[in-house]
């Protein structure tokens, strides 16, 4: 016969397990699949002649905590918990342009990248040559399928540009 305190212990246990397994999980994708990301992006960028992407830590914030919201919530779509432009500016990001890319399911950086070059909206933003920074944002959900985020976007001041025509 246990004890009461032998099964309170197991309870508490279970009940933790329980809920680790339901939070999103990015550290087996590995260390560097951000920089996978990158590299894939860059080297497209590269072949198009457009200029190289930088990681931007506030596209990262942004782009990975809509990962994990998809992943724990099993919803989809980029309008699920507000918009692209809303969550990259409350990141402190002063977004001139963004973009967001997105996919599910895919089992690798490469995968993902590859899904979104073969769409033609997805591949306009890897491409862009206004886009100078990018931040990705992955995680696993509980079911196991992986949610992949790109947030592109060029930041700037917050005050309109003028152009002067000479005459």
């Amino acid at each position: 016969m246990l004890h009461r305190s032998a099964i309170a212990t197991l309870l508490t246990l279970s009940l933790v397990a329980g809920q680790a397994s339901a939070q999103p999980d990015r550290h087996d994708l590995g260390p560097k699949t951000a920089d996978e990301l990158l590299e894939l992006h860059n080297a497209a960028r590269a072949k198009e002649g457009v200029p190289a992407l930088k990681l931007d830590p506030k596209l990262t914030e942004a782009a990975q905590k809509y990962a994990d919201y998809l992943a724990k919530s099993g919803k989809k779509g980029h309008l699920a918990d507000g918009n692209p432009g809303t969550r990259i500016k409350d990141t402190g990001y002063r977004a001139m342009a963004f973009a967001e890319n997105m996919a599910k399911g895919e089992k690798s950086p490469e995968a993902a990248f590859k899904g979104w070059m073969r769409s033609d909206g997805h591949r306009k933003n890897i491409l862009n040559k206004a886009y100078h920074a990018v931040g990705f944002g992955y995680a696993k959900g509980p079911a196991g399928g992986i949610v992949w985020i790109a947030d592109f976007g060029a930041s700037g001041p917050n005050k309109p540009v003028h152009r002067h025509n000479k005459k």
